[in-house]
């Protein structure tokens, strides 16, 4: 019997059954995957790939190019090249001296020591160890421990190297601001400046080999040197357009790319140069090919095209757009609107995953929209532009706003009652849902810039300036209130009748807790432009602003909290639907989300389970060990087709041998919480039976063996009992002397996986004295033999001739006088008698025979 007990788990999550938030995590949602400006790709094989950029945005992709997941580099500075050695280990560089290095494919990214603050725009390493960056003022550092310290090199330049290239490991070359072209022959460590003949930035560099390459740069500025860059001489790139990035994939192929979407490509090794579509207007800063057809390009606004066929065309994968976007509307977590400049309006149904264009029927830029209902909807903007739509943004018809000012602000109380606000003091009103709208006095001439009711009878409006109004009877008057500043408000929210808040120019916060009577300026901690407020409660709010600034307070706007977000652009509306999901939008029409996950029950259950293997009849028992607290559902896998979902299964038949993996998952109602474990179980079925018959020969001691064992059996192993042993199938065995003889055969199936025995015990009666006797004239034949272990005196008469046997002692006398009878075989005890010399007489048959009886 085998019995094995052993432990694993799986558990998903290692948390207190509390549902808990945790730090909120922002994430693009347009453009996808993001819209930051990216400056440098490149790629490390043929699928592998990264690009960098803006806000300390890496990005890597698996599928060359087609999908790109967001890594954390644990910086929002600008992120200017990347270069990999192998498929793990990588380098980044950027601004403010920032040098950043990975060694687990960009899992996690650790800061390093450059020892300078200087921007650094390029990085290349030979091998592991060594590396060179360059950067702002001819900054060129050097590295040979992997990145741990740089040491400075003189350039012998104080100009911005761009872009290095080093064809081989001692030549190298860098160019930069106002036509720089420095030059190393001994890896890096001394660099001579080369004359380039012009003073516009050269933006890249390539070489071929050692003699031959080429700089772009400004104004589609193409240079080529085919003397190691003693002498440079200008090409005719076809553009006026800059030239950012240069790639060849062999000595006659090349691109470079560049402002406005360009794209040029050369076939004859850089001596004529062509324009390629690329489908976009965004500047292109860099081109990298992971093969001779496949390679992929980064820009501006999270710009990345595709090209399979050798650059001949390109695919857009991601583009994004200058453009803001002012306002959004969402109705809950999932069903929202955006709106923008050039009339945009965007519609998302599931929470903002997918965003679709809507046709607002208007150019003019839209600084408000609000829905109120998942039909009903209004959009307000440039030149007192109202729009509405009763159809879920499908269509939208124009309404008469009354006004031609531009209104930068809409707050709706319900379905009915709504307000904007805009320049010239602008303040209408509507109660039927926007159809009409009606002037309201304000007595000012200034721009007013948001708006905000609690209820049908108190609101407030903010605006240039400082200002902030206050009605109490539904904005029929409206009063002027100190807020204690001259900067710019730009939004204005509140959480009761009495406390709100307004935010504007230069990083102010303000909060009122009386109706506004009196306003308290609040640690903000910083300067920008914060153009957007709301809360979700009493405590917890968001600000937006320029810069990709959110801050969030959780204490009632006491204290605020820079929120890490993956941009810099400005970010100019808010909604903020639940704890837990907070959408803004803003610049370059980006949207980002945050979502604040609980923290799911934990999960502590463990799978295991014990067991039992009868091997003769290949039953197997299982006793079920596993615990933890979500124990709702079994799975048992038995390895050999056949599952049960019972806690404890009954005896399982295994019908072959083998080894099995029996699998065990215990898991919850909603298939969160889940434990697994697998165990290896052999089972041996045996089922050879083992025996044998015998004969035993009492005159010689031979005993005959007869194997009556059955089943697929593959070799046999006797074992006599007096220290001989044997592996015939029939053995016959001769035995030396007299006694109990314990017989065993062990008997092994075809594939050795299992063993039987079966055992008797013999009793050999060994002969002492053996006396042959034959009168032929009489026809007897027979044998006297005398045993000495149980004193018996035995007659071998093969022809059953009777008569009497006779025995007397050596001075006559009659001990014994017995009938043979008819039979073959006469025993006769002669236990009675004294050991000593006897004679042996069959009367009639003329037999005498001297006789020894012993002990």
């Amino acid at each position: 019997m085998i019995n094995i007990t052993k432990k694993t788990y799986l558990m998903l999550t290692l948390a207190l059954y509390i549902p808990m938030l945790i730090h909120a995590q922002w994430h693009w949602q347009n453009p996808i995957p993001q819209g930051n400006s990216l400056y440098s790709i490149k790629y490390i094989d043929s699928n592998i790939g990264y690009a960098v950029g803006e806000s300390g945005m890496i990005m890597k992709t698996n599928d060359s190019g087609n999908n790109w997941q967001i890594q954390n580099s644990g910086t929002t500075e600008i992120l200017w090249s990347i270069y990999f050695i192998g498929i793990d280990t990588g380098f980044v560089v950027g601004s403010n001296g920032t040098i950043l290095k990975t060694v687990d494919g960009g899992e996690n990214w650790d800061s390093l020591n450059s020892g300078s603050i200087k921007n650094l725009s390029d990085v290349y390493f030979w091998d592991s160890e060594n590396g060179i960056a360059s950067g702002k003022t001819g900054t060129i550092l050097k590295t040979a421990d992997g990145g741990t310290t740089w040491i400075k090199q003189n350039s012998n330049v104080i100009d911005y190297i761009f872009s290095m290239d080093f064809p081989s490991s001692d030549i190298g070359y860098g160019v930069g601001q106002n036509g720089a072209i420095i030059k190393t022959v001994d890896g890096g460590m001394n660099w001579s400046a080369q004359t380039s003949g012009i003073t516009t930035f050269l933006y890249a560099v390539k070489f071929l080999n050692a003699s031959n390459g080429f700089a772009v740069g400004e104004a589609g500025v193409i240079l080529s040197t085919t003397d190691g860059g003693t002498t440079w001489s200008s090409i005719n790139s076809s553009t006026n357009n800059y030239l950012y990035a240069l790639n060849f994939l062999d000595n006659t192929i090349g691109f470079a790319t560049g402002q406005n979407g360009t794209i040029i490509k050369t076939t004859d090794g850089g001596i004529t140069w062509n324009l390629v579509t690329s489908g976009v207007a965004n500047t292109l800063r860099s081109i990298s090919f992971n093969n001779s057809i496949d390679g992929t390009i980064a820009g501006f606004y999270g710009t990345i095209l595709n090209t399979s066929d050798g650059g001949n065309t390109w695919s857009v994968i991601a583009k994004g757009t200058t453009g803001y976007l002012n306002s959004l509307s969402f109705l809950d977590t999932l069903n929202g609107y955006v709106a923008g400049d050039s009339g945009i309006i965007m519609k998302s149904t599931d929470g903002g995953k997918q965003w679709t264009n809507l046709n607002s029927g208007t150019n003019s830029a839209l600084y408000g929209i609000s829905f109120t209902s998942s039909t009903t909807g209004v959009a307000v903007g440039e030149s007192g532009k109202v729009i509405k739509t009763t159809d879920s943004g499908s269509s939208w018809v124009s309404k008469s706003s009354g006004t031609s000012s531009y209104l930068f602000g809409m707050h709706f109380i319900d379905a009915n009652k709504g307000f904007a606000v805009g320049d010239m003091g602008t303040i209408i009103k509507t109660i039927n849902g926007g159809n009409t709208w009606s002037n309201q006095n304000s007595g000012l001439f200034d721009p007013l810039l948001g708006v905000y009711f609690f209820d049908v009878n108190n609101g407030f409006v903010v605006g240039e300036s400082g200002i902030i109004l206050k009605t109490t009877n539904a904005g029929s008057t409206w009063a002027s209130l100190n807020s204690g500043t001259s900067n710019n408000l730009y939004s204005t929210f509140f959480t009761t009748v009495s406390t709100g808040f307004a935010v504007g120019q230069g990083g102010v916060i303000l909060k009122t807790t009386n109706n506004g009577s009196t306003w308290t300026t609040l640690q903000s901690n910083v300067t920008n432009d914060l153009r957007a407020i709301q809360f979700i409660d009493n405590n917890v709010g968001l600000v937006a602003g320029s810069g990709g600034l959110i801050l969030k307070t959780e204490d009632g706007g006491n204290t605020w909290n820079i929120e890490k977000i993956n941009t810099n652009y400005f970010l100019t509306s808010l909604s903020f639907k639940s704890k837990n999901v907070a959408y803004t939008a803003g610049e370059n029409l980006s949207i980002l989300k945050f979502e604040t996950p609980y923290i799911p029950p934990v999960c502590n259950n463990v799978s295991d389970f014990s067991f039992t293997v009868t091997p003769e009849t290949g039953v197997v028992s299982f006793t079920n060990l596993s615990s933890g607290n979500y124990l709702e559902n079994y799975k048992w896998d038995f390895g050999d087709g056949l599952t049960s979902v019972l806690s404890n299964p009954p005896d399982h038949t295994y019908i072959s041998s083998g080894t099995y993996s029996v699998n065990l998952v215990v898991y919850s109602n909603d298939s969160t919480c889940v434990g697994d474990t697998s165990y290896n179980v052999t089972v041996n079925i045996c089922d050879i039976v083992a025996g044998f018959t015998y004969v035993i020969d009492s005159l010689t001691g031979t005993v005959s063996f007869t194997n009556t064992s059955t089943g697929n059996i593959g070799s046999y192993f006797w074992s006599f009992g007096d220290s001989t042993t044997g592996i015939e199938i029939n053995p016959v065995h001769t035995y030396d002397s007299i006694g109990s003889y314990q017989v065993t055969l062990n008997i092994y199936s075809s594939d050795s996986s299992c063993q039987k025995s079966y055992q008797e015990t013999l009793v050999i009666d060994l002969i002492d004295n053996i006396l042959e006797f034959n009168q032929p004239g009489d026809n007897f034949f027979g044998t006297f033999c005398f045993n000495a272990y149980n004193k018996q005196i035995l007659i071998y008469n093969p022809k059953a001739i009777g008569g009497r046997i006779q025995i007397f002692t050596i001075n006559g006398s009659l001990v014994l006088d017995n009938a043979m009878g008819n039979s073959q075989q006469k025993r006769i005890n002669v236990n009675y008698l004294n050991p000593g010399i006897y004679f042996l007489k069959i009367p009639g048959h003329n037999i005498n025979r001297k006789v020894f009886i012993t002990d």
